[in-house]
């Protein structure tokens, strides 16, 4: 048997290298180079989980495989410091000396704590839901959710990688273009949250339940009202995209830096109270009430008045429309897939993956498709995807 505490030393300390030479990344991240990052990190990921592998099948025990993950976590951090000072040999210039102003210092160290407070945060609001519903529902339930949490988490890293590779991008327009442009970039970040997040957040909603039939049995099966709170909670997180982006990139953490704090509260707060009546579903629930109570309406209205110097009107009016929107398309896309006239289940869940992929994004072309934001992010794909064909040819050149 393995010894729990050194386990926990081990996930404590796997926790803490990931910050060891990690802080060069920063520049690539700041240069728009992202994709860098992203590429040795999934090689180190694949490399990782095969080692893990080999060890478990070896040793048959997890203290080993840990150890191996904590080697690969500092390796990666050291390879990509590697890369940083390649790409740019001034970071090795020991005859430049760069001293940060008193003013500076100052500075640097009242935005660290206040996106201390925001870390804080996140980690009480995301990491407690299963401590609360083990206290009001048990372990059993923790372990039927943990299987959706796991999908969704899935699908919700694969996004991450997408939005979070426009961060040093937002950041540079917003510095270097007019107000009005960023209003325009603002609501298209916003129209692409919605629509990628409705869209996923449906798909979630409609093929979660069947596909954990087909995985592991009727048995482990949440009922659908739970299911909706869980993409209600992904989808509203999802949504508020362009809200923290441009926050994060102007570096707006001090303006209301306690509001985090307030947040967590109330997360605890509301998932205790909904948690005791209604299991699963009241405890994520909490965690969306949370959310809407201080993030929802506060971060868009700083960000208007403050970067935009916009009215926060609009905003909201399109929060609303684009909500009815998922909910409607959401709704009609259930429909047609529980009056599918076929009994086979693989079957099934095959034909209504197609209703899934066709409905939702029909409705919305439907509904917007002439709107500004939808044409200006389509000029974006369309130029992206002719320089990508571009690089193909002239390398088949």
């Amino acid at each position: 048997r393995e010894d729990l505490r050194l386990l926990y030393v081990l996930f404590l300390l796997q926790s803490s290298v990931s910050y060891f030479f990690s802080y060069k990344q920063s520049l690539l991240t700041a240069n728009q180079q992202n994709r860098v990052i992203s590429i040795y990190h999934t090689v180190f990921m694949v490399l990782r989980n095969v080692l893990e592998i080999v060890l478990l099948l070896a040793f048959h025990a997890y203290i080993p495989a840990l150890v191996s993950m904590i080697v690969c976590q500092i390796t990666e951090n050291i390879w990509l410091a590697r890369v940083t000072d390649k790409k740019f040999p001034y970071l090795r210039d020991n005859s430049v000396e760069a001293v940060l102003t008193g003013k500076q210092k100052q500075e640097l160290t009242r935005s660290v704590k206040a996106m201390f407070l925001y870390k804080i945060s996140g980690t009480v609001i995301n990491s407690t839901d299963n401590i609360l519903i083990s206290a009001f529902q048990g372990v059993v339930s923790v372990g039927l959710y943990s299987n959706y949490a796991y999908i969704v988490d899935v699908v919700r890293t694969f996004l991450s990688y997408i939005f979070n590779s426009m961060t040093a991008s937002v950041g540079n327009y917003s510095v270097s273009e007019s107000k009005e442009r960023n209003v325009l970039l603002y609501y298209q970040l916003f129209f692409a949250s919605f629509w990628i997040y409705g869209f996923t957040g449906i798909c979630l909603g409609v093929l979660l339940n069947p596909f954990i039939t087909l995985w592991i049995g009727a048995g482990y099966v949440l009922p659908e009202w739970t299911v909706f709170v869980i993409v209600v909670n992904y989808y509203t997180a999802g949504v508020q995209y362009a809200s923290t982006t441009y926050r994060e990139v102007t570096g707006m953490f001090q303006v209301g830096k306690y509001r985090p704090i307030i947040a967590a509260a109330l997360n605890l707060f509301f998932s205790v109270v909904l948690g005791k009546p209604f299991g699963i579903a009241g405890v994520l629930m909490g965690t969306v009430l949370s959310r809407a109570a201080v993030y929802f309406w506060y971060d868009p209205y700083i960000i208007h008045k403050r970067v935009l110097e916009f009215s926060v009107r609009n905003y909201f009016k399109l929060y609303i429309v684009y909500g009815v929107s998922v909910l409607l398309s959401g709704g009609i896309t259930l429909s047609i897939c529980r009056i599918l006239p076929v009994e086979q289940q693989i079957i099934r869940f095959a034909l209504s993956m197609v209703v899934c992929a066709v409905v939702p994004n029909g409705i919305f072309w439907a509904l917007f498709h002439r709107t500004r934001a939808y044409n200006g992010l389509k000029g974006y794909v369309v130029t992206i995807g002719d320089k990508f064909c571009a690089k193909l040819r002239s390398r088949q050149e």
